[in-house]
């Protein structure tokens, strides 16, 4: 009989550890959902005009940005702690030979993203080394 209750024990103990793992997935998630502004690219501060970098994680794991010029659709994804980016198209507007040249390292910068902390000052996103690609902060609409 104490078999029994020992294998039962392990069963409630790892269906309880499972929808932990869940619940925390999704709170990670919820706090990524919603608009951001870029501040900072590789180490350089983004000029915040009118026509300032964004980026939107949107709920089914969609994601939009903004370069300054152009618009980017996507998707991304959180599995084990690993935030994918992927699937960015973009928009071909006639931009200025600076624009082009941020929304080239942005993009690229938004392809390479592989970890991510969010912080109470906003959000900073990875490479797989662990360094810091974009620093973002949420914009209050």
């Amino acid at each position: 009989m104490s078999l029994w209750k020992g294998l039962l024990a392990a069963i409630a103990i790892t269906g309880m550890a499972f929808l932990a793992s869940q619940a925390g997935g999704k709170d990670v998630s919820s706090k990524l959902i919603g608009n951001w502004t870029i501040l900072d690219e590789k180490g350089n501060p983004v000029a915040q005009s009118d026509s300032v970098p964004t980026i939107s994680f949107k709920p089914g794991q969609r994601l939009q940005a903004f370069s300054g010029c152009n618009r980017m659709m996507g998707s991304w994804s959180i599995d084990s702690d690993v935030l994918s980016i992927a699937h960015l198209p973009t928009t071909r507007m006639m931009c200025s030979e600076d624009a082009i040249a941020f929304e080239e390292h942005f993009g690229e910068s938004l392809a390479a993203v592989q970890g991510f902390s969010v912080t109470q000052d906003g959000l900073q996103l990875r490479d797989s080394a662990g360094a810091v690609l974009l620093v973002l902060k949420k914009r209050i609409s």
